[in-house]
């Protein structure tokens, strides 16, 4: 049975336990930027990939981005959990309600489920969607790192049924979560002295295995794919644990000597960058300094060309500047009908 479920705004709640994991494709932290989709129709989906866990878990939150606040009123989307499957139609449905949401440029909306039994076996991974019920915005967000998790973001279309949301020129990762239980939890960074100290496709840096990674679906929740390195993310270096600090959002062990980095590193400023000789050796984020990759773009002039802004990327989307995270808790209310299914 569907229920009606409304959104209301509440102050942040305290860390969760151990034993709760959050699992996410997207990179958005506090204060960056993100895409809100302008372009779907009344009972089309954005949907994400998320896990796999590796043990039994319950469902107890979703977190997703929904707006933007210049959206009058309030909006109803349809909230559904299935099983996944590997390839674009997901599997067996757990559990569907109707969201009442006020949209939000700068709210995190949390939909709490603890309520509602939805337990998975594991090892699995859970596909979550969210059902347009009206045409344009509000609607859901993406991210504005320009990398999507290959097979991990979907849309549901008119006419196509399940595809991947890339098939629409979706460049990044749908802003929506999960939070889980599960019966052991998680633990910090294993410490190392050798390579071997550490698990497979790990390494060993600064004195902490640290995983590989090439998108941020080969990393933990909460967690984002930088320089090849899964780390937590961050907005402050308050975000970080001890003997880390926070740099382009993600946090990153401090060193003392370039001993502790990795080939083609120096340790500057305290923390391992990439060698290098010009900005073009460097991201695109970041230019050439005394020999190493510090953040910043390079200079206009530096480049011989120009500051500017340009299209927002695919059709549809609004750019929004995202502010605080501001967590919503649900109140709960009967439909008097079920939604209608296609």
């Amino acid at each position: 049975m569907r229920a009606m479920l409304l959104l209301v705004v509440l102050a942040i709640t305290s860390p969760a336990a151990a034993a709760i994991q959050t699992l996410q494709n997207d990179s958005f932290v506090d204060g960056s930027l993100t895409y809100f989709q302008e372009g779907f129709v009344a009972d089309e989906f954005a949907a994400v990939t998320l896990g796999p866990v590796s043990e039994s878990f319950t469902v107890r939150k979703v977190l997703l981005l929904f707006g933007p606040d210049s959206t009058a009123g309030t909006a109803t989307a349809t909230l559904t959990l299935w099983t996944e499957t590997g390839v674009a139609d997901p599997g067996a449905e757990l559990y569907s309600a109707d969201i009442g949401f006020t949209p939000s440029s700068s709210a995190m909306h949390e939909i709490d489920l603890v309520g509602e039994g939805i337990t998975v076996t594991g090892p699995a991974s859970i596909r979550v969607g969210i059902g347009m019920q009206h045409t344009g915005y509000p609607s859901v967000a993406r991210d504005n790192d320009g990398a999507s998790a290959p097979g991990r973001n979907w849309i549901r279309a008119e006419g196509m049924g399940w595809v991947g949301a890339a098939v629409f020129g979706v460049a990044g990762d749908w802003v929506i979560r999960l939070e889980v239980e599960t019966a052991g939890g998680g633990g910090p960074t294993t410490g190392c002295t050798v390579p071997a100290d550490c698990g497979p496709g790990e390494i060993c840096l600064a004195e902490t295995c640290r995983r590989l990674c090439d998108v941020n679906a080969d990393c933990a929740g909460g967690e984002v794919c930088y320089h090849d390195l899964c780390t937590a993310a961050c907005a402050s270096h308050d975000d970080c644990a001890g003997g880390q600090l926070c740099e382009a959002h993600a946090c990153q062990p401090i060193c003392t000597s370039s001993a502790s980095c990795r080939g083609g590193e120096v340790c500057t400023e305290n923390l391992c960058r990439t060698v290098c000789a010009t900005d073009q050796e460097c991201a695109a984020d970041a230019h050439c300094a005394a020999a190493a990759c510090l953040p910043g773009a390079p200079a206009p002039d530096e480049e011989g060309g120009c500051a500017c802004t340009g299209s927002a990327g695919a059709p549809g989307f609004v750019l929004t500047a995202v502010g605080l995270l501001v967590r919503a808790r649900l109140r709960r209310r009967r439909r008097s009908a079920p939604w209608p299914r296609r």
